[in-house]
């Protein structure tokens, strides 16, 4: 069970819904599952193998061993910056394809149409419905903590709209400047073929022609304040413009990165430093930063 934090005014929430919200955002309800669904999933799981199969070979081993023996990234590596292969392979492995047929006979066994035990009872089943249809409250995990906030959806709005007009950090634009900004990609990208940066792959991959719209949303940091509190803005760029462009630039920035003195990998990370420091630091404030901006006014 997750720790649940209700921070509404205009409704109350019922014992189901409470049950529901508590079993946490990873919970999955069971379902009765659908026949197109599955095999199209089995489908994409059957080619994987045949790849693994096709492309086998001492590439395979080399790889698992390299997985997992260092987070510290090696040399640049732009070969995986593509975009994604619709090859497929010739079935020429026999006990591939005898395990498929296998799969495939134990699935045609399936009765479709009986009906499995649920994990939810029929008044969670309502309880989860009826939070699905209600736009007055949000629903996020808090941004520290792993807790479930639900909040009042007219308090986070107005949260965000707080923090969207603060000047200082963003601006409104008079239109979408994706078509503009999709040009100028097309260009540059176009300038670093000519000149031998890179290849027709990469070139495909750095320009998306239809991307998706970003979009922001908060996550609350109950921590500093449980009855108002304020949110930590993401933006989800998956699928956008740019998110080929930052994937070039990140493969450049993580070798760079692991080198600087202040560099920590993740919190097990760093409080494996804190252990490891010497009593000699008695009197040393530890403090830190709350991050309200992606940009800096300084490069602004």
């Amino acid at each position: 069970m997750e720790t649940l934090e209700v921070n509404i005014f205009k409704r109350i929430l019922s014992i189901s819904e409470v049950g529901v919200l508590k079993k946490g955002l990873d919970f999955v309800p069971s379902f009765d599952g659908d026949k197109l669904d599955l095999n199209v999933e089995l489908y994409k799981f059957f080619r994987t193998l045949h790849l693994k199969v096709f492309f086998s070979g001492d590439n395979i081993q080399r790889d698992a061993q390299n997985n997992d023996n260092s987070r510290v990234p090696g040399p640049v590596d732009l070969s995986k910056r593509k975009n994604k292969s619709k090859f497929t392979t010739p079935a020429t492995n026999p006990m591939v394809e005898t395990f498929i047929k296998l799969c495939q006979l134990d699935l045609s066994k399936i009765k479709w149409s009986q009906k499995g035990h649920s994990n939810l009872t029929k008044e969670e089943w309502s309880a989860l419905n009826t939070l699905k249809r209600d736009d007055s409250i949000i629903v996020h995990a808090a941004d520290k903590g792993g807790a479930i906030v639900v909040m009042d959806t007219d308090k986070y709005e107005e949260e965000a709209l707080a923090q969207l007009s603060n000047q200082t950090y963003y601006r409104k634009l008079s239109g979408d400047p994706t078509e503009n900004f999709h040009g100028k990609i097309h260009t540059i990208t176009l300038q670093a073929l000519d000149g031998g940066l890179i290849n027709k792959i990469f070139l495909e991959f750095l320009n998306i022609s239809i991307p998706q719209a970003p979009f922001l949303y908060l996550l609350p940091k109950s921590h500093n304040n449980i009855l108002n509190p304020p949110g930590r803005p993401i933006v989800s760029g998956c699928g956008s413009l740019l998110q080929p462009l930052a994937q070039y630039v990140d493969a450049f920035l993580q070798i760079l990165v692991v080198r600087m003195k202040s560099y920590t990998w993740d919190m097990t990370y760093f409080l494996g430093k804190l252990n490891g420091l010497q009593s000699s630091y008695a009197g040393t404030v530890l403090c830190m930063m709350d991050v309200c901006s992606f940009i800096h006014p300084f490069l602004m």
